[in-house]
């Protein structure tokens, strides 16, 4: 530290504190017209000064910030000082190896007692805030003194709107939702001797653009009886969207952990079901009970769907990723919505180079199938859905606040847009829209936008919804692009295969492994079984010589399913194994990817599928 930042500290009307690389007090100035941190002194652990638990959290968090990112933190605390709770700005900032914090009485900021409106007028530029006074006659006249000019950039309004409008005026700007609580708080600030208020309420600018506010007014008594109001305004929408982003993320969290969960209970059952419904097939020929069985397998299928859905919605893979070209999928949709909605106008308009993404591929068609079956569903008889395409730069900080974009970074992505112009939706419906099991349709499971969300998260991606009530609906989905070329999609001959093996099969679900050893045998393998991975690397271990493929679930008490796959790995690299769970962890795609003797079946899967999947493993071997 130079001399110079030394005097500063010594001579500074604000409480100044000097936390060391350790997070240790060494220096503290407190000037004797400071009303805070009067317990405070040098050499005590920042994390044990006496102030309120939440304050303290923040003064930690933002000396930690400032140390590492450089940056200058600030934050507003409330503070018990020796004549009351009053309000205090915090900034941190990063000196050599030291962050020096200053906390400044925010009441001396407004110049609340010295009526020092210059100073008051520059500290709000410094802070990216506005100021404003007026004066209430004894008769209750309202005046204005004056708006900073700050308030333009803050409103969009000029401060002589405001001057000259008066407080309806001002009024008219807040968010009409917020107008009555606002207009409530106004009055109370004519009637009632209040000396402090705080208030928080979003203000709608000239082009439409909403932005939260936070308006810290202070209210003085002038000579003869009048009152004078000085406000300080700032611009909080970063907070409130964390906020709401916070909490947002918190509750479906919550719901994603239980989605997932039933998903993966059910997917056990399903597979059960779906697996004796098979080998009872292959067992009754030709008799009556053929109908019935194939009733029960498409049954099955169908809730299979569901559970595919409940995991899109946690935000789970169900099967890996590979390149798509977007614009080629949603060309593919238009005559399946033309013949949906054989009234409407269906408009598709895609890039002219190619548009892809990284995906899984199922959980983007079930995405596209979403959005577009609810766009045409809006419209009632007629009307136009219309699709569309495109790549863009995406700049986080320019996107509108609420979008929906956690996990995604600046980049270039391929954005789709659904839009209709059919009946919309009204506010309480978009504020659930998105909730698993909530739906407007009467037939509907409410799964649809639930998904949605679940996948957009799970790539990565960015989501917008914009709709009102009477004039349709605009979905804006982003997904990072991705350039690799895409895969060619050639679907190889299916040919009956004479290869058989000896298969591990390992599961904790009883009554599927008899089942799936029964039919297995059926069809020519030799097959053992296990109900946890201990004894399945066991029995590998000891006579696992002959094992051409383990059929593995992830799912099991006990030693994980991936620990399992990790120890058969680090002991026979070249034994193949398919992984399976009706609960994938999210980084499946990505590891199925990269091993080529590694395949992954989500559940509940047909035995067509398990058999191919093993069939090509036993000759990969045996090549």
């Amino acid at each position: 530290m130079n001399p110079g930042e030394g005097d500063f500290i010594g001579t500074s009307a604000d409480v100044v504190l000097m936390i060391d690389a350790d997070g240790f007090i060494e220096r503290l100035h407190r000037p004797p017209t400071a009303r805070a941190f009067a317990r405070v002194h040098e050499g005590a652990a920042l994390g044990r000064v006496p102030l309120p638990r939440v304050v303290r959290d923040d003064l930690m968090g933002a000396v930690v910030r400032a140390r590492h990112s450089g940056e200058v933190v600030t934050f507003d605390a409330e503070l018990d000082t020796t004549d009351g709770i009053h309000l205090h700005h915090v900034t941190a900032r990063r000196v050599d190896e030291r962050v020096v914090c200053v906390v400044r009485d925010d009441d001396a900021i407004v110049g609340r007692r010295m009526g020092r409106d210059v100073e008051m007028v520059r500290l709000a530029s410094a802070l990216g805030a506005y100021v404003w006074s007026a004066d209430i006659s004894p008769d209750g006249s309202f005046n204005y003194r004056y708006y900073s000019s700050g308030a333009e950039q803050l409103t969009g309004y000029p401060p002589l709107y405001f001057e000259e409008g008066g407080p309806s005026r001002w009024l008219a700007t807040v968010h009409p939702e917020d107008r009555p609580r606002i207009a409530d708080a106004a009055d109370a600030v004519m009637t009632q001797n209040l000396e402090r208020l705080i208030q928080e309420y979003r203000s709608v600018w000239p082009d439409g653009r909403v932005v939260w506010l936070r308006d810290h007014c202070f209210i003085d008594q002038l000579p003869g009886g009048g009152r004078r109001i000085t406000g300080l305004v700032l611009d909080i929408t970063d907070r409130r969207r964390m906020e709401s982003e916070l909490l947002q993320m918190q509750k479906e969290e919550s719901l994603g952990l239980l989605a997932g969960g039933i998903a993966h209970d059910f997917n056990n059952l399903l597979m059960t079901i779906l697996r004796g419904a098979e080998h009872a097939q292959k067992r009754v020929g030709d008799s009556g009970a053929q109908e019935a069985l194939a009733m029960v397998v498409d049954a099955t299928q169908r809730a299979t769907g569901l559970c595919q859905q409940l995991l899109a919605y946690a935000g789970r893979p169900t099967g890996s990723t590979e390149s798509v070209d977007l614009s080629k999928m949603v060309a593919g949709m238009k005559p399946m919505l033309e013949a949906l909605a054989p009234d409407a106008t269906i408009e598709v308009k895609v890039a002219d180079g190619p548009t892809m993404v990284r995906a899984d591929t199922t959980q983007l068609q079930q995405v596209l199938l979403n959005l577009a079956t609810n766009a045409v569903q809006a419209l009632g008889e007629n009307g136009t859905v219309s699709l569309r395409v495109w790549r863009q730069w995406v700049d986080l900080d320019r996107l509108p606040v609420d979008s929906i974009r956690d996990g995604a970074t600046d980049g270039h992505y391929v954005m789709l847009e659904v839009r209709d112009d059919g009946v919309g939706m009204s506010e309480k419906i978009r504020e659930r829209m998105f909730d698993p099991f909530f739906s407007t349709k009467e037939q509907g499971h409410g799964l649809g936008l639930s998904a949605t969300l679940g996948v957009v998260r799970a790539h990565a991606g960015i989501l917008r919804v914009d709709s009102l009530e009477g004039e349709g609906t605009t979905f804006t989905l982003a997904f990072p692009c991705a350039d690799e070329p895409v895969r060619a999609d050639v679907s190889p001959e299916s040919t009956p295969s004479t290869a058989r093996g000896r298969i591990l099969f390992v599961d904790d679900e009883a009554s599927l492994r008899t089942l799936t050893r029964m039919v297995l045998e059926d069809e020519g393998f030799d097959v053992v079984t296990a109900a946890d991975g201990a004894a399945a690397l066991a029995f590998l271990d000891a006579r696992g010589g002959d094992v051409g493929v383990v059929v593995l679930d992830l799912t099991m008490p006990g030693m994980k399913g991936m620990e399992v796959f990790q120890r058969i790995r680090a002991s026979r690299p070249k034994l193949p194994v398919i992984l399976s769970s009706g609960y994938p962890p999210e980084t499946i795609g990505d590891l199925v990817g990269n091993d080529d003797r590694l395949d992954y079946l989500s559940k509940p899967y047909t035995m067509d599928t398990l058999l191919e999947k093993l069939t090509a493993f036993l000759e990969l071997t045996e090549s």
